[in-house]
C-alpha cells in the first residue's frame, strides 16, 4: 500500500527503524472508515476455493490416547 501511494509515507527514524506520521495515518484512518461506511471501498474478490493450489504435504502425528503415530 505504502509503495502504491495508499498509506502514508514513512520516514527513518535511525538507520535501522521506520516510522510514520501520526496525524497523516489517524487521518488516513478515518478517510478509510468513511469510504466504510459509504461502501465506496473496492474489495478483493475472494479466490475460489477450487482455485486453489497447495503442495498436499503428509503429516504425522502421534494420537493422544495410544501415542501411536499416524500418517493424516
Amino acid at each position: 500500500m505504502g509503495r502504491r501511494g495508499e498509506f502514508p509515507r514513512r520516514f527513518n527514524m535511525t538507520p535501522r527503524c521506520v516510522v510514520w506520521d501520526f496525524v497523516e495515518v489517524k487521518a488516513w484512518l478515518a478517510a478509510r472508515r468513511q469510504a466504510s461506511n459509504a461502501d465506496t471501498l473496492k474489495l478483493a474478490e475472494f479466490p475460489g476455493v477450487r482455485q486453489r493450489r497447495r503442495k498436499q504435504r503428509g503429516r504425522i502425528c502421534a494420537t493422544p490416547f495410544t501415542g501411536e503415530m499416524v500418517n493424516l
